[in-house]
């Protein structure tokens, strides 16, 4: 099982009927290929974890690199995983007053880094520490809820 995490940044301001457009498609998708994970927004930044077996989730991140909505698409985390997180969601999706107070700093911090890193963001330490901590939250039982 493959868990990716990246993060980039919308090209243009998208509304929540964009959004739900988007979530739209990937859910459809992703049931297709057996994709489950989450995606969180934070002021034009996207978080998006994806997993599932490699295949699938190399050709799924293929098609995401390549939707023009985004820019400086950044992988934070490309790992093999025992078991999936987020089992019950295929494709869930939370704004950041959604989430823990822990997740929540995750994110900001995250979207932070991004903005002053850019693509040099994978070797930043901090990242997977701070990644660890917002899907830990994140999956907490209680939170397993499918989100439109």
């Amino acid at each position: 099982m493959k868990q990716l995490v990246y993060v980039s940044t919308a090209t243009e301001t998208l509304y929540p009927r964009q959004i739900s457009e988007i979530l739209q498609t990937s859910r459809e998708n992703n049931r297709r290929d057996d994709i489950t994970g989450l995606l969180i927004s934070v002021e034009g930044i996207f978080l998006q974890v994806l997993e599932g077996e490699a295949d699938a989730v190399d050709r799924c991140f293929a098609r995401i690199s390549k939707d023009d909505r985004h820019e400086g698409v950044s992988v934070l985390l490309d790992h093999e995983v025992e078991g999936r997180t987020f089992r019950k969601w295929d494709m869930a999706y939370r704004q950041p007053d959604e989430l823990g107070a822990e997740a929540k700093e995750s994110v900001y911090r995250l979207a932070d880094l991004h903005g002053k890193l850019g693509e040099n963001i994978t070797k930043d330490p901090l990242v997977a520490n701070l990644i660890g901590a917002m899907i830990q939250t994140v999956s907490l039982p209680g939170l397993h809820k499918p989100v439109d």
